[in-house]
């Protein structure tokens, strides 16, 4: 028998309680049903093709099965408040991705990593810069530049897309002192 004192919870009144447990339930009931006939909206709206309409609407099924699998083990062992107040949060902040969505690729999530965009090589900048603006225009939300890439590989792309997101990744501490990149993020900013 355990000798510790139990742990006192804060309750909430019962009506309050069912009313908070109602308003959840239907903020989530409308929030899985309303991107669906958005997205054909979307589609006609951001013109992409239709097989992103599709790979759209299997993202979703893969995301729950994702989630159900894992949450339901995860919830054992962290126990359940933490884990539906972890799932309400990403469930916000998904919704709120939703609303400001500026193409399908922020829909998605979707982002490509890519080491070959970020090439030193002089013959191949023009190459790098129209793969960058396709991607772009494929509804592709962002760009990892991948290995030990800095600001200046990114300014590269940047001049030939105008919202893709690009991300450098972590620099190596050896090879970037921090003043150079950050004069490197001023330069890139004010060329914006």
């Amino acid at each position: 028998m355990s000798t510790e004192p139990a742990r006192a919870r804060r309750l909430l009144a019962p009506s309050t309680a069912f009313a908070a447990s109602g308003a959840v339930f239907a903020a989530l009931y409308v929030a899985a049903g309303a991107p669906t006939p958005l997205l054909v909206v979307f589609e006609q709206q951001w013109r992409f093709p239709a097989w992103m309409l599709t790979v759209a609407f299997a993202s979703y099924a893969l995301g729950l099965l994702a989630a159900l699998l894992v949450a339901g083990s995860l919830s054992d062992h962290v126990g359940r408040r933490p884990v539906l107040i972890g799932s309400l949060l990403v469930e916000l902040g998904a919704m709120l991705m939703f609303v400001f969505a500026s193409n399908i690729g922020w829909v998605l999530g979707f982002g490509i990593f890519s080491h070959e965009l970020r090439s030193e090589d002089p013959v191949l900048q023009e190459q790098r810069r129209h793969a960058a603006a396709e991607l772009e225009d494929l509804g592709f939300g962002a760009i990892w530049l991948g290995g030990n890439s800095s600001v200046h590989h990114a300014a590269a792309l940047a001049e030939s897309t105008e919202r893709i997101a690009l991300a450098t990744g972590i620099l190596n501490i050896w090879h970037e002192g921090a003043d150079t990149v950050a004069r490197q993020r001023a330069a890139l900013e004010h060329q914006a």
